[in-house]
């Protein structure tokens, strides 16, 4: 991308190398955490069971999908961005990896048909540009998204599993100090006995 503003044309073998380090860019921003988030789905699942409000949000993504790519309109581009950070919240990495390969599959898709609004500003590396551009940033928000709601809800479980214990080992040392307490106080009751029967025998 930089070598073409700079006035590379994509034809020389610069501009093919520009466009081949674009593209693998895109697919380590779009394929690769899918595929991570499906080699880890069954253990997210196990952690957090989704809701159908999970499963409802990655369908409003896919109808938000369809109405922004039949428009024209480049401003309609922004009403991805929430639909895709709705599904995050939800499903955190897994929404993240989903959601973004629907946007990035549908968008290409279209832009490639010549439809939607990236098709709408321009042909070839106009289109290329801004296509990437918007993926890339949906891309890299949505992930560090997912990532921070993945760690504070690690570390919500971590505190809850912590004050679980501590409240656990607050019991046993309560029950531990009423049996001292009460073996205690039985020695003293058997000391005034004793003492109470040699006083007895002593007169």
């Amino acid at each position: 991308a930089g070598v073409h503003l700079a006035g590379e044309p994509f034809d020389r073998p610069a501009g093919q190398m520009a466009r081949w380090m674009v593209a693998n860019a895109m697919g380590l921003l779009v394929v690769t955490p899918l595929l991570l988030a499906l080699s880890d789905l069954r253990e997210d699942l196990a952690d957090r069971r989704p809701d159908p409000g999970a499963l409802l949000s990655l369908v409003i993504l896919g109808l938000v999908l369809l109405a922004v790519l039949s428009s024209s309109a480049t401003p309609a581009l922004f009403l991805v961005a929430p639909a895709v950070m709705w599904a995050v919240f939800k499903l955190e990495r897994v929404g993240a990896a989903v959601g973004g390969a629907m946007v990035g599959s549908a968008t290409i898709a279209a832009t490639l048909w010549g439809r939607g609004p990236i098709a709408a500003q321009g042909a070839g590396t106009e289109a290329m540009l801004l296509l990437h551009g918007f993926l890339a940033s949906l891309m890299l928000t949505s992930l560090v998204a997912a990532a921070a709601l993945r760690e504070k809800r690690v570390l919500r479980e971590q505190l809850e599993s912590a004050s679980r214990a501590a409240a656990l080992a607050q019991e046993e040392a309560l029950s531990q100090e009423s049996k001292a307490r009460q073996a205690a106080e039985a020695a003293a009751d058997l000391k005034a006995n004793f003492l109470a029967d040699m006083t007895h025998e002593l007169r």
